[in-house]
């Protein structure tokens, strides 16, 4: 079958759907000729290369499925929902600019997207000079301090760093009672920022920290040895898919593959093949997967042929949730949408999407099993049994 970039797949899922595209000078004709009403826009700003483009592209199919339904059930208030994308990854060449144009000239009322922290920032810069112009969802970026200083059009729908860290810490310190982690940590600002989260919550002087090294190979070489003597009970990954499947591929290589924890953004929508072998591994995932509400994973079957994964799921749900607040609002953005939005609750396919004061979400994640990388096996700190 042929494969399409990610925006390229993200257009073609939305004209499969149906979902209305217009110009604002079509906009501006059907209107002043009594012809069919205006359409609301929601942008996407989204990778279109690197490794989150897959990601983004599992985003994008899960808000055209929710715009599709939206659009069957008559819009909002007789007007189609359109979607407009633009690139998020060319952070220092114009990404901003991207952004700026979603809002002031597509129109957007609300944007969907930036998968990591530093597109994340970015995005609520530009979202705080808007000053209510549009709001913004972010499906996936889990850097803490996103929303610890309340900006009232930002919000995320993903359990942030501290959340995962705590999660993490009460199963490896309270539930199994273990005292000698290796933490190892990519260089991405991302990976970082998560380690640095979990060190704040794990009890002093139970975790020893790898692969911030120059020197990858030395540092993996360490934590072989370090392993092979007994001194590390288990691993947590905080590092880009790639890097973690490294450092499994080397453990596996070495006779010797210690339980192995990590983050969501370990189960992204495109994943290592040694990663996703690895059967000792442990993820963090949402409290609650129900992909069968509104008929979501039927859908997305029907057009993509697979089941979704996270990112779709996340975005499905950043979606349904401006998507709801519109049909309280009508057509009205900004400052009036933020507020429907921060009122709002709903069961959506991740669970309850319910926004605190900050913008976030309070639903705490859980801990899943993978097999071949994907969380199945729901569990409670140290409960290992399915649900």
């Amino acid at each position: 079958m042929k494969r399409f970039g990610p925006l390229a797949a993200a257009g073609l899922a939305v004209m499969l759907l149906g979902v209305a595209f217009a110009t604002a000078g079509e906009r501006e004709v059907a209107t002043a000729a009594g012809g069919p009403p205006p359409p609301i826009t929601i942008g996407l700003f989204l990778p279109q290369a690197g490794p989150l483009a897959a990601t983004g592209e599992e985003v994008s199919r899960g808000v055209a499925v929710a715009v599709h339904r939206a659009n069957a059930e008559g819009g909002i208030d007789g007007r189609p929902i359109r979607v407009v994308s633009a690139a998020s990854d060319r952070l220092w060449e114009g990404a901003s600019g991207e952004l700026v144009r979603l809002i002031y000239d597509a129109g957007a009322v609300a944007v969907i997207g930036a998968l990591d922290g530093r597109s994340a920032h970015l995005a609520e810069q530009v979202i705080t000079r808007a000053r209510g112009a549009a709001l913004f969802i972010t499906p996936w970026a889990s850097e803490t301090t996103l929303t610890r200083i309340r900006v009232p059009w930002f919000f995320r729908l993903v359990p942030d760093d501290r959340q995962q860290a705590e999660v993490l810490a009460q199963e490896l310190f309270v539930a199994l009672g273990l005292r000698r982690i290796a933490v190892w940590t990519g260089g991405g600002f991302d990976g970082r920022s998560a380690a640095a989260e979990f060190r704040r919550v794990s009890p002093a002087g139970a975790i020893e920290e790898f692969g911030l090294a120059a020197d990858v190979p030395a540092a993996l070489q360490r934590l072989l040895a370090r392993i092979a003597a007994g001194a590390v009970e288990a691993v947590v990954m905080f590092a880009a898919p790639e890097a973690a499947g490294d450092v499994v591929a080397a453990l596996r290589a070495a006779g010797s593959v210690p339980p192995l924890f990590g983050p969501l953004d370990l189960a992204r929508a495109s994943i290592p093949e040694a990663l996703s072998a690895a059967d000792e591994l442990a993820l963090i995932a949402p409290g609650e997967v129900a992909p069968e509400r509104f008929g979501f994973a039927r859908q997305y079957r029907d057009i993509h042929e697979a089941a979704p994964g996270f990112p779709a799921l996340y975005g499905h749900d950043a979606a349904t949730a401006v998507i709801e607040a519109l049909r309280t609002t009508g057509a009205d953005g900004g400052d009036r949408l933020a507020a429907v939005l921060s009122g709002l609750s709903f069961q959506g396919v991740t669970g309850e999407v319910r926004f605190n004061d900050q913008g976030g979400r309070d639903l705490m994640p859980v801990l899943a099993t993978t097999r071949r990388g994907t969380p199945v096996a729901r569990r409670g700190a140290g409960d290992p049994a399915e649900r």
